[in-house]
């Protein structure tokens, strides 16, 4: 059998071990100004979480907290119960619950946390496949019998919350993406365990399945499937989605067969910061060269060579991107100028309009790249190499590049 953990309101919860104030009463975690990322020397920390930022910024004080630009990341279930939902500014919040009580989100302890309980999860369970901040994957197989995995799950359950102080729903399957399903089902702070998944999918909204994402269920509500039920009795009409639209089926069947992986490969990385609306040109500009200086150095520090970055850019409802591809091994100049080139197309669409989110993606990440004919790459390495030296001693922004 397969687990799936899944920690109930993780940064509420993780805040409330060392808050008190915001212990069993309406309360959300909220994500500052980034106004910091773009104005304080930044610093590279170690991260034991791969798919977390390595790079971190002194957060400077709130003296005036902004109830109209900051946002909620994290809603208690107490707050849940007053319509408030994760994305909600905070003056929507407050009218919602005026009693609510906020406080300001802090990574590097849910990530310090996080950690701590992946070491615990990997003594007692042997194959352990870290998903998300505060999602798990874990394989039983010759480890525990099928009837025995009910019992070990509400063992583990009862240990986390001793341990840690924190609540966690479990899904149990044979199949992993059916375990993280029921999991769902499960919250909170519940486990739900099920053989055939045809017993747990019926009358469920197709929006509530990983990897049925908006253009799909568009294309399906458009043939009248709105539950995942409805869509197992007319499965061909996902054959236009290829490879996709069946792993979609399998892991809805509960027979996707896919692994619990220790270690996955990194394909890609991502940076990207929201912040006040804003129309100055070489203001944004800036903060692009900010971006893909810290992409660079988180690059540069995995020794990976991405083949392809995205570039994009929020203004009013509009999201907008665009993809170009790297020629050449890994480079800081390189990636640099690509970013740039890529938000100067992006700004001609969006002309005068107030921005208010950039980011970039290293994608296609490899750790070799073939030499090309005037066999820069062993140049590039070293350079790369000497910069990442120099920053450590002096920090991040003690070189940049003109342009």
């Amino acid at each position: 059998m397969k687990l799936h953990i899944d920690f109930d309101s993780y940064f509420v919860n993780a805040e409330r071990l060392i808050n008190e104030e915001l212990r069993n009463v309406p309360c959300v975690i909220y994500a500052g100004s980034n106004e910091d990322f773009f104005t304080q020397d930044a610093k590279y920390v170690e991260n034991k979480i791969a798919f977390m930022t390595s790079i971190e910024v002194n957060k400077t004080p709130i003296k005036n907290i902004d109830y109209k630009h900051f946002t909620a990341i994290a809603v208690s279930y107490e707050a849940k119960k007053y319509g408030i939902k994760v994305g909600d500014k905070l003056n929507i919040a407050y009218q919602k619950c005026p009693n609510l009580k906020i406080a300001r989100s802090n990574i590097r302890h849910y990530k310090e946390l996080s950690f701590k309980v992946k070491t615990f999860l990997e003594s007692k369970i042997p194959v352990i496949e870290q998903f998300s901040i505060d999602e798990f994957f874990g394989d039983l197989e010759g480890f525990k019998k099928d009837t025995e995995a009910l019992d070990y799950a509400k063992y583990l359950q009862k240990e986390l919350l001793e341990k840690f102080g924190l609540p966690a729903s479990i899904g149990i399957n044979h199949s992993k993406w059916g375990a993280k399903f029921l999991t769902d089902l499960a919250k909170p702070f519940g486990i739900r365990m099920e053989y055939d998944m045809q017993n747990a999918i019926k009358g469920i909204d197709i929006k509530d399945f990983a990897g049925i994402g908006k253009e799909i269920q568009k294309y399906l509500r458009a043939y009248g499937i709105n539950t995942l039920d409805e869509l197992l009795q007319k499965e061909y009409l996902l054959d236009k989605y290829g490879k996709h639209g069946k792993k979609i089926i399998a892991r809805i069947k509960g027979i996707d067969n896919e692994k619990v992986e220790e270690i996955k490969d990194i394909k890609s990385h991502a940076i990207s910061k929201s912040f006040k609306p804003i129309s100055d040109y070489e203001e944004l500009r800036r903060r692009i060269k900010i971006l893909a200086r810290y992409l660079s150095v988180w690059i540069s520090k995995n020794g990976f060579h991405p083949r392809k970055i995205d570039v994009s850019i929020k203004y009013g409802a509009n999201y907008e991107h665009t993809s170009l591809n790297l020629i050449q091994p890994f480079s800081e100049k390189n990636l640099l100028e690509n970013s740039l080139k890529g938000f100067e197309i992006l700004m001609k669409n969006a002309k005068n309009n107030n921005i208010y989110y950039l980011g970039i993606s290293a994608n296609s990440l490899d750790k070799t790249y073939c030499e090309d004919i005037f066999n820069t790459n062993e140049k590039s390495k070293k350079l790369n190499e000497t910069l990442s030296k120099i920053r450590d001693k002096f920090g991040i922004n003690c070189i940049k590049y003109g342009d």
